[in-house]
């Protein structure tokens, strides 16, 4: 996979490429794939458009169905990354776990109770 990354990215002008290189999971923060996941999210407008142009990267193509799915699982990480990075902090109580599982079951339901959440995503979330 990296020697895919390369080629494309020599195809790129050296000005976008850090810009818009999407970053890698870290092993040691469980948060970084949610990272991961936004910098690849954030960058489909950018990726398409090169799609456009050099259609010799077909094989590379990320379905519609996938970026939905994506975005699910953004959704759903998000408030959990926010409850983590606030866990970590060296202000942070142990008291203050009880909040932030009520925070996070809410919205759960939230989800659940949402008329435009996916299938995919409350079928995730039913199994919490």
């Amino acid at each position: 996979m990296p020697d895919e990354h390369e080629n494309l990215f020599r195809r790129v002008p050296n000005d976008l490429v850090f810009s818009m290189r999407p970053l890698s999971d870290t092993p040691t923060r469980w948060w970084s794939t949610f990272l991961m996941a936004e910098s690849v999210f954030n960058l489909r407008e950018t990726w398409e458009t090169f799609q456009n142009a050099q259609p010799v990267h077909a094989d590379c193509t990320m379905p519609c169905e996938d970026w939905s799915y994506l975005a699910d699982v953004m959704c759903l990480m998000k408030p959990f990354i926010r409850a983590m990075k606030f866990l970590e902090s060296d202000k942070t109580t142990t008291s203050s776990l009880l909040p932030i599982i009520t925070f996070l079951r809410k919205y759960l339901r939230k989800i659940m109770e949402a008329p435009l959440t996916s299938p995919a995503l409350k079928s995730c979330v039913a199994r919490v």
